[in-house]
């Protein structure tokens, strides 16, 4: 599902510091995030 959404919503490369949260875990796709956020507007 990831793959599909990051197709769909490409961003470019992340600097080095914000591809990993504090905790870890991969960063999101702001991009994906925000426009699928959008839809329901």
């Amino acid at each position: 599902m990831n793959e599909v959404r990051d197709e769909m919503y490409p961003m470019l490369p992340l600097p080095p510091e914000w591809q990993v949260l504090k905790d870890g875990t991969p960063a999101p796709n702001w991009v994906a995030a925000v426009a699928l956020s959008r839809l329901g507007r």
